[in-house]
């Protein structure tokens, strides 16, 4: 028992036929393909899609079934000129949001005049209504530098 190998042959004429039984046995099992690791090549990330379709009115909205995941879908709406966004809040509560786009144009900040300027240009048009009058010869004439007043 120790240091006896239990399956090697006794008689070392045996070893020869052994090894043939060894043969013959590999020979009849079918061969098996030997498969190499494949080198896959990175793709390329898919681009995200935005989840949504047209619609004709917000009663359109209202009834359309989104995904409970609460991302948003977005529904455009031609005819109202915006774009609605739906989704299912913590609570299970669908929730639309409106989006418009704005064409008014941001108020122009008031300038006020000072005075000085105020008296300039009311010179300015005493003498061009005295030129369209015919009182004076020259329009760019000063109020100050007429002779008649």
């Amino acid at each position: 028992m120790y240091g006896i190998n239990p399956y090697a042959p006794v008689n070392p004429a045996m070893a020869g036929v052994t090894q043939q039984r060894l043969a013959n046995y590999q020979s009849q099992m079918p061969q098996m393909p030997t498969y190499q690791a494949q080198q896959f090549a990175p793709q390329p990330p898919m681009p995200l899609m935005m989840k949504g379709r047209t619609v004709a009115s917000l009663d359109e909205v209202k009834a359309a079934q989104i995904d409970l995941d609460g991302s948003l879908t977005y529904f455009p709406c031609p005819a109202d000129s915006c774009i609605y966004a739906k989704y299912i809040d913590m609570n299970g509560m669908p929730v639309i949001q409106n989006y418009k786009l704005s064409l008014e144009k941001e108020p122009v900040p008031k300038r006020y005049a000072d005075a000085e300027l105020v008296e300039a240009l009311q010179q300015k048009v005493n003498s061009l209504e005295r030129y369209v009058k015919g009182e004076t010869v020259n329009a760019n004439e000063s109020v100050d530098n007429d002779a008649n007043v």
